[in-house]
């Protein structure tokens, strides 16, 4: 005799089941998702490698990139496949450091107000120009601003930002821009050797 517990725990079953399922389906989806975008991403990966004479090598944290050596600086170049809440980047990383860390972004409506209130540490370098178009950020102020009082690098970072950069960032080791929502045109090999011409003047 079937009871009404019997058919309670049927249905409590067929619930966890259909939840189960769910879940299955939706990491799968997510897999597939990201193989996908990484094919696409090696694709464009191979035509870059054969316009560079460069070989693409694999990196187990930042996945695949391109090695290039141009004219004794040795080039990461990256192209990150975009998700839902993440949009898809041209990185490229020049393994030559500049002397200084420091990162820097185009100002916007609310960075100048959040400098003002101290929430943001704004490295000023005395050219307004430069100042009102950037927000820099540096853990040394004085090292960063001595670095930008070279013409030959505000005048690097200048030609980046008009080729629609989203940041610019150094290390130790490193200097590295990022582009996001970046267009077919942006992978063609001379748009990327104009960027690495001018990044090299970085390190100068």
């Amino acid at each position: 005799m079937v009871t009404i517990t019997m058919i309670e725990e049927i249905i409590a079953s067929g619930r966890q089941s259909i939840f189960i399922v769910t879940v299955i389906g939706i990491f799968a989806f997510i897999v597939l998702l990201l193989y996908v975008n990484r094919r696409i991403a090696n694709k464009k990966l191979k035509s870059l490698a054969g316009a560079f004479n460069a070989r693409i090598v694999s990196d187990l944290f930042h996945g695949p990139h391109v090695l290039v050596n141009n004219n004794g600086c040795e080039i990461k170049i990256r192209i990150k496949s975009g998700s839902k809440n993440s949009p898809p980047y041209l990185i490229l990383q020049q393994m030559t450091p500049i002397g200084v860390g420091l990162t820097i972004s185009k100002e916007n409506m609310v960075t100048p107000t959040l400098n003002k209130v101290g929430l943001l540490k704004d490295v000023t370098t005395g050219n307004s120009l430069f100042d009102n178009r950037y927000l820099v950020r540096s853990k040394n102020n004085i090292k960063a601003q001595t670095y930008l009082l070279n013409n030959i690098h505000t005048d690097a970072i200048d030609f980046l930002f008009k080729e629609n950069i989203d940041t610019l960032a150094s290390t130790d080791e490193s200097v590295t821009i990022k582009k996001s929502h970046y267009k077919k045109e942006d992978l063609e090999p001379q748009r990327i050797q104009a960027l690495l011409d001018v990044m090299r003047k970085l390190a100068s």
